[in-house]
């Protein structure tokens, strides 16, 4: 199965992490819709080494206009 993450800008907060299988536009989320992170800063993958599994998506943003910081993890599961 081809993998794809699209990383969209909706607006002037928050962004939207999708991720989709291959070129159908089908979300690959346990509901079927996308991730929003509010004030998302950066992603990027663990390198399956020191920096966290090669599957995991590490993310860090500042929510509520940046009066909060947030590291977060997003983990796919495959045959979901």
């Amino acid at each position: 199965m081809k993998q794809a993450l699209r990383v969209t800008v909706p607006g002037p907060r928050g962004r939207a992490v999708r991720a989709h299988e291959g070129n159908e536009g089908r979300y690959l989320t346990a509901r079927g819709g996308p991730i929003t992170i509010d004030g998302l800063w950066a992603l990027a993958f663990g390198n399956g080494s020191r920096a966290g599994p090669a599957n995991a998506l590490f993310f860090t943003s500042g929510p509520d206009d940046e009066q909060h910081v947030l590291f977060g993890r997003i983990d796919f599961v495959p045959g979901r």
